[in-house]
């Protein structure tokens, strides 16, 4: 799902759900959205084991759907999970 506007603190929730997902299942991760692309970094796999991976999305439509699966992109030396990411300029 996704938003295009954030009025008082509050979004406006609205499409539906994307049809395409990460290339392997990831929870306690870390995303942001930077140059019109969803970055997720790291987490934990299906096993619970930290990942060094960091999977980007192609870039994203004008409709919120992303149109292809995520690619692989050079990971963390250090697996982590629960972590925070920020992207800037």
């Amino acid at each position: 799902y996704y938003t295009s506007s954030i009025s008082s603190g509050n979004p406006t929730w609205s499409g539906s759900a994307a049809t395409q997902s990460l290339p392997a299942e990831r929870t306690q991760h870390a995303a942001v959205v930077w140059n019109n692309r969803i970055y997720v970094t790291g987490g934990l796999n299906a096993s619970a084991a930290a990942q060094t991976t960091v999977y980007v999305s192609p870039q994203l439509n004008s409709g919120g759907n992303i149109p292809s699966p995520g690619t692989s992109l050079t990971g963390f030396n250090v697996a982590r999970s629960g972590h925070a990411s920020v992207a800037y300029a």
